[in-house]
């Protein structure tokens, strides 16, 4: 089967004229090894998380709600607004400790 669908990345994964903002975490339990993300091409920006921030323990689902990581992905987005990572700590399925307020992530106050 592999065989058959070998031309879909004949060319490599990573399209030309595309900018790619890859984010990896150490603390991957579905993508093994982790290192098996990064996406090897010219246009491509590989994070690992944990090298920026050593006390973000995120893994896989966490990283969706990672202030790290959507600091990085906001920087990717507007470079000219880039902000420094604040590097808050980040425990593994709860997420960000205390929640960061400056890049509004941090949930609605309500009443």
């Amino acid at each position: 089967m592999a065989r058959r669908f070998a031309h879909l990345n004949a060319h490599g994964f990573a399209l030309r004229g595309v900018t790619y903002t890859d984010i990896l975490t150490e603390y991957d339990e579905l993508v093994s090894p982790y290192t098996s993300g990064y996406l090897d091409a010219r246009h491509v920006t590989n994070f690992v998380i944990q090298k920026q921030c050593p006390q973000d323990f995120a893994e896989h689902l966490t990283v969706a709600y990672d202030p790290n990581v959507a600091q990085d992905m906001l920087n990717a987005l507007d470079p000219s607004r880039a902000k420094p990572l604040s590097c808050v700590a980040v425990v593994s399925g709860l997420g960000a400790v205390p929640a960061p307020q400056d890049i509004g992530l941090a949930p609605a106050r309500t009443g």
